[in-house]
């Protein structure tokens, strides 16, 4: 919007130059400490003042939401992630008892210590890969329009619908 009150008068306020129409509608088409720098000034304001309310009205937004967000019931908006717990923290009862010093006894309401977790790592990784292979073939239906299918075993398995098979697994 700026531009619909600089580009006339860097144009009709500025020196005349030839051959370079560009730079007709340009800053540089204004002598030195020309009256009419003051016009870029004030653009530079308005500007930086919308940008500014605009940034204002995000982080409100934000705010907002962001906080409507975290007063649901949801489980990671009321867990506590911690790593490096010293020997004698390692333990589920002594989490929950060092919390509920911390905080009300009643605002506590469990503690548990993952310590070593090869199992659960290997589901989740198991789980990644069957999401992508579940993207994968809901991208082929959507492409090609017809059920993509798979075997059930490398060699002899019988072919099945993939799309029901991953979502059952899922």
């Amino acid at each position: 919007l700026n531009s619909f009150y600089l580009l006339p008068i860097y144009k009709y306020m500025g020196n005349v130059v030839e051959g370079d129409p560009a730079k007709e509608f340009s800053l540089s088409n204004l002598p030195q400490s020309h009256p009419a720098l003051l016009a870029t000034t004030f653009a530079a304001y308005i500007f930086f003042l919308a940008t500014m309310h605009f940034i204002d009205k995000d982080f409100e937004w934000l705010t907002e939401h962001r906080h409507e967000f975290l007063a649901k019931k949801r489980v990671q908006n009321y867990s506590i992630f911690l790593s490096c717990l010293p020997k004698e923290m390692q333990s589920d009862t002594a989490i929950k008892e060092y919390f509920r010093n911390c905080f009300s006894h009643n605002a506590v309401v469990d503690g548990d210590v993952a310590l070593s977790i090869p199992k659960l790592e290997a589901l989740v990784a198991r789980r990644n890969a069957l999401i992508s292979k579940f993207e994968h073939v809901i991208n082929v239906r959507f492409v090609k329009g017809e059920e993509p299918m798979h075997k059930t075993k490398m060699c002899g398995g019988e072919q099945v619908e993939s799309i029901p098979v991953y979502r059952e697994q899922l």
